[in-house]
Formats: C-alpha cells, sequence, structure tokens
C-alpha cells in the first residue's frame, strides 16, 4: 500500500459494547498491517481492549519478528488533534472510541473518511441504531463526505442464523444515513483468541474468520 499524503480514518464505532468493536478494529488494522500499510490504533474507550490486545502482540512479537507491527495510541476527551496528528504519519488511523454516545464517539465520527458500525443480529443490538444514527444526524454537517455502512458481527455459525442475518440488513437499510454491508463476522473462538494473543485471525489457522476480515477490510477501504 503506498504512502499517502494524509493517511486513511476509519472509526470502528458503534452504540453500545460487546458487538465486536475492539476485536473488528484490531483485526483489521492488523490485515492492513500485513498488507504493508503502515497502522496506528488509537483506542478512545476507557476500557483499554485494544490497547491491552495490541500490547500483547508487542510482547509476541518479541518472539517473532515476522509479526507486523501495528502502533497504538490511547487518547479519552479531545481526540481530534490526535487523530489529525496520526493521519499526517500513518498510512491509516483506525479508531476505537467507546460505545456509548460519548465526546470520543462524536469526535470520531466527526473526523473519520470511513465508519463501520458492527451489530449483533438481535433485536435489542438492531434498534440500539436509532440512537446512533441521530447522533450520525447532529454531526452530518461537519462531515458530509463520510462513508457509512453498518455489518452484522459475531453472528452464529448455524445456518438457522441466515434469515436472522437478512432480517437485520433489511432493518439497518431502513436508517437512512446507516446502508447495511453484505459483509458479516462470526461468533469464532478465533476471534477470541487473537484478543488474549495479539494474533491476528488473519495470521492464524481459522480460514473462515480469516477471510471475513480479509473481506470486511477490502469493502473498508474501498471507500477509501
Amino acid at each position: 500500500m503506498s504512502t499517502q499524503k494524509r493517511g486513511l480514518v476509519i472509526a470502528i464505532a458503534s452504540g453500545k459494547g460487546g458487538v465486536g468493536k475492539s476485536t473488528s478494529s484490531v483485526n483489521t488494522g492488523i490485515e492492513l498491517a500485513r498488507q504493508g500499510a503502515d497502522v496506528i490504533i488509537i483506542d478512545a474507550d476507557k476500557q483499554r481492549t485494544s490497547a491491552k490486545c495490541i500490547e500483547r502482540r508487542n510482547q509476541a512479537r518479541e518472539g517473532n519478528h515476522n509479526l507486523p507491527v501495528v502502533h497504538c495510541i490511547e487518547k479519552l476527551g479531545d481526540i481530534k488533534a490526535t487523530i489529525t496528528d496520526a493521519a499526517s504519519r500513518y498510512d491509516v488511523v483506525i479508531i476505537d472510541p467507546a460505545g456509548r454516545d460519548s465526546r470520543e464517539l462524536r469526535l470520531a465520527l466527526i473526523t473519520a473518511d470511513v465508519i463501520y458500525i458492527p451489530t449483533q443480529a438481535s433485536q435489542p443490538d438492531l434498534e440500539t441504531l436509532e440512537d446512533l444514527e441521530q447522533i450520525i444526524n447532529e454531526t452530518q454537517d461537519m462531515n458530509p463526505d463520510r462513508v457509512i455502512r453498518a455489518f452484522v458481527s459475531m453472528a452464529p455459525t448455524n445456518g438457522n442464523s441466515k434469515s436472522d442475518e437478512v432480517n437485520a440488513r433489511e432493518f439497518i437499510n431502513s436508517f437512512d444515513l446507516i446502508p447495511a454491508s453484505k459483509r458479516r463476522t462470526c461468533y469464532r473462538t478465533a476471534y477470541k483468541t487473537s484478543m488474549l494473543t495479539g494474533i491476528g485471525v488473519v495470521e492464524g489457522k481459522d480460514s473462515k474468520a480469516k477471510a471475513e476480515i480479509q473481506t470486511l477490510t477490502k469493502e473498508i477501504v474501498s471507500h477509501g
């Protein structure tokens, strides 16, 4: 991936926690680093999930220097200047804000070029998109050119989940400002392991998880 004058800014954002936001941020970042991009994750969530994972990755790299570097910094509050500075230094900036309405979330939405929203296909999770769309609407004039998509995450791997995913995408597409992506990630042990070890699913043995992250990442960067 060639160096840009200004890096691509991606926000992996949601209106609630526990939907795979940090898992998607870290694994997308690792895949882009594997492709040769200089990547930094801005962990703007006080839970520090992405930051902890990258710390474990750095420890793993001490014994395996073939693992590509993924940088990570932590910043709460006014993250806009941090994002702007990072975009001047890195090919790709991935923002992981808290899964709730917050200053960090709003500034991520205002600053990002591409926003991907993970959601489970359950009705309670999908209904949180209503509040998130309101926040998106309130920030629309400050970043009208951003690309926004929602995708189904942590989907069950049994065949019965297909209809739930179809219904979820129909529900998502009922929103004016949040089109549905056809990409998805499933609930797989590989994702849990990746967060515990810092080794991305694209660097592991689960070919299905690897394909999910690669197709998701390809779609995200296609908007940039």
